[in-house]
């Protein structure tokens, strides 16, 4: 019984450094950049390490932003970024490259609670951003919730009409959205639904924003999500990018609320 028990702990102890070996075997792979997709990308993720259970990719909970993500790559803090903007030519000039895969619906909301606004035009929204309309149809405040000026988001609106140059952004938008009575501000369909967040998308000249009416044109807003690496990745981040290409994904964008390109 004694030889028995030895044994049995012997073999015990082998697994269990073989067990310790391939757990520390694994390559991690660091990915962050904008918010819109981060969430998407944790489920592309999780799909893909079923795949290759080798590579890790590992996200952190603090979003980093499209330019905070451009910044880890270049500061060798990350291995992939997502941005929802191009490079800079002095970014490609240190040795970074891009491809579109994806995008996805830029979008206007509201929390579910409100029961205020249903439908919005161009103008609507020319008149909320200038100042012109300040209350709700039943007379309660409406509250805009404002983006920095860098932010893609703005650079959207500003591409949308020069009426609405004031507009800002915030890292914790959806969360104001969803807390702040009277709120209203711009979003990313991807986000929204991959967050399962409590918000209402709102429809622009009786469009609603989703992926069959980016895809066939009909809803014209919409931002592009590019994959950013360094010119020569290793192995492993090829292994990822080549993964972002295939029917998978191109699943798992459609049931988030975005077109794979």
């Amino acid at each position: 019984m004694k030889k028995n028990h030895t044994i049995i702990l012997t073999v015990s102890f082998l697994l269990s450094i073989s067990f310790f070996k391939n757990v520390a075997a694994k390559e991690i792979i660091y990915l962050n950049g904008t918010g819109a997709a981060m969430s998407v990308m944790k489920i592309i993720a999780i799909s893909f390490e079923k795949k290759n259970p080798s590579i890790q990719i590992k996200i952190s909970s603090a979003v980093a932003g499209s330019g905070g993500g451009i910044r880890g790559l270049l500061a060798n803090k990350l291995d992939v970024a997502i941005s929802a903007r191009a490079l800079k030519p002095d970014e490609q000039k240190q040795g970074l490259k891009q491809w579109v895969f994806a995008r996805s619906a830029f979008v206007f909301a509201v929390s579910k609670k409100n029961t205020q606004e249903s439908h919005l035009t161009l103008q609507k929204l020319v008149d909320i951003y200038s100042g012109k309309t300040i209350h709700w149809p039943d007379g309660n405040r409406l509250r805009l919730i404002l983006r920095p000026k860098a932010d893609s988001d703005t650079l959207m609106l500003r591409a949308m009409s020069g009426s609405m140059d004031q507009a800002m952004t915030d890292q914790q938008c959806a969360n104001m959205l969803e807390s702040i009575e009277g709120s209203f501000s711009t979003s990313m369909l991807s986000l929204i639904i991959a967050e399962k967040r409590q918000l209402k998308v709102l429809p622009i000249d009786g469009v609603y924003p989703s992926h069959e009416t980016v895809k066939n044109g009909s809803y014209p807003y919409h931002k592009k999500f590019r994959v950013i690496t360094v010119t020569r990745p290793r192995a492993s981040i090829q292994t990822f990018v080549n993964y972002l290409k295939s029917s998978e994904v191109v699943k798992i964008l459609a049931n988030n609320g975005s077109e794979a390109l």
